[in-house]
């Protein structure tokens, strides 16, 4: 599904590093269909955070803060019950890990931690709820990745 028209004129970005993230956000799972204005917008309030191999991004029960799209890397997303945990999957470049909690406000689902060294841009959460007032396709976006990843399970 599309979001937004192919008759919109093109956009002028002056900031270069702006450029570069909302090009990268353009080859995402959860971006990628979204029109260039949204793409643009999301890169102006991203952070970045980089991830030694082993180290933790988050664990199930924190507060979802944020989301995070893997740049370079490979993350493990783990479920921990009672005293086991299973690895439920691997999150790679291109593809987006924290968007559960962060549509729904709630708290962290699953474990996850970087398999090797790796590079992510984060959205925080109160940055996404400020640019669903002005942009609500993301959140169609968002919950079409959400439903996607649910029905895989």
């Amino acid at each position: 599904m599309r979001f937004g028209s192919n008759l919109l004129p093109a956009m002028t970005i002056t900031d270069p590093a702006t450029a570069q993230l909302a090009e990268q956000l353009a080859r995402t799972d959860l971006f990628r269909e979204l029109p260039e204005r949204i793409r643009v917008r999301v890169a102006e309030v991203l952070g970045r955070r980089t991830l030694l191999a082993g180290e933790r991004l988050f664990s199930q029960g924190d507060p979802g803060d944020a989301l995070y799209v893997v740049v370079r890397g490979r993350l493990r997303v783990s479920v921990r019950r009672g005293r086991e945990s299973s690895t439920i999957g691997s999150i790679g470049p291109g593809e987006t890990v924290g968007e559960m909690a962060v549509m729904k406000g709630g708290e962290r689902s699953a474990d996850v931690h970087a398999d090797e060294d790796s590079e992510l841009l984060t959205l925080a959460a109160a940055d996404y709820t400020r640019l669903l007032a002005h942009e609500p396709g993301l959140a169609l976006a968002l919950a079409q990745l959400v439903t996607a990843r649910l029905r895989a399970r």
